[in-house]
C-alpha cells in the first residue's frame, strides 16, 4: 500500500512502478457515464509507451477488490550510475547507504572519504576498501524536484527593518518548516537575488 506522500508525488508528476516492474505515469481522471476512472501510461524498458490504461477503479489499483499486474505499487527509481573511482577522485560525489559522500584521498587499495551534515560541516570520516565501494556504492545524483514543492514561497509573519550603517532585516515565520523552505530558496538563488554595490 502506498503512503500519502507517495500518492501525492504520483499525482504531482512523479513516475510510479507497476507490479510487473514497468515505469508508469499518471495522466488524470477519465469520466464515464456512471463511473470515474484513473488513467495511467505504462512504458516499455526502452522508454517507449507500452500502453495507456484508462480503467483503474481506484487511483493506483486496476481492480478494486484484487491485485493486477498493472497496479501501481511504488515510486519509480532510475537505476543508479555505478561507482566510478576516477570520477570520485576528481571530486564527484557518490552515495553509500543513500547518503552523499566525498572522496578525500586514495591510500593503497582503500579510499578515505567523508560526509557533510546539513549545516555544511564535516560530519564523519570513513575508510573502506575500494572493492567494497565498487560493489556497494553508486554515483550521487541530485534528486529531481517534484511539482509538489511549494508553488509560492512562505510569507513571513512579521518583518523588522533596522536602518543603520548596515542594513538589517529580521523576518519571523509561522513555522520552522516555512523558514527552512524560504531559507533554502534564498541560498539556492542568492546570486540572482542579491548583488554587490
Amino acid at each position: 500500500m502506498l503512503s500519502e506522500k507517495e500518492i501525492e508525488a504520483l499525482k504531482n508528476g512523479a513516475y510510479g512502478i507497476t507490479r510487473e516492474g514497468y515505469k508508469a505515469k499518471y495522466l488524470g481522471v477519465c469520466e464515464g457515464e456512471d463511473e470515474v476512472f484513473h488513467t495511467w501510461v505504462i512504458y516499455n524498458e526502452n522508454g517507449s509507451i507500452k500502453e495507456s490504461v484508462d480503467a483503474y477503479d481506484t487511483f493506483v489499483s486496476y481492480y478494486r477488490n484484487h491485485e493486477d499486474r498493472d497496479d501501481i505499487i511504488g515510486l519509480w527509481q532510475d537505476k543508479p550510475e555505478p561507482f566510478d573511482l576516477e570520477k570520485v577522485l576528481n571530486g564527484e560525489p557518490f552515495k553509500v547507504s543513500h547518503e552523499k559522500r566525498f572522496a578525500a584521498k586514495k591510500v593503497e587499495n582503500s579510499l578515505i572519504y567523508y560526509s557533510i551534515n546539513e549545516d555544511g560541516e564535516l560530519d564523519r570520516i570513513f575508510r573502506d576498501d575500494i572493492p567494497f565501494l565498487q560493489e556497494n556504492a553508486f554515483m550521487w545524483k541530485e534528486p529531481e524536484p517534484t511539482k509538489s514543492e511549494y508553488k509560492e514561497l512562505p510569507k513571513p509573519t512579521s518583518i523588522h527593518i533596522n536602518k543603520t550603517d548596515e542594513y538589517q532585516v529580521k523576518l519571523r515565520f509561522g513555522s520552522d518548516e516555512d523558514y527552512n523552505v524560504w531559507a533554502k530558496h534564498i541560498r539556492k538563488h542568492a546570486d540572482k537575488l542579491f548583488y554587490k554595490v
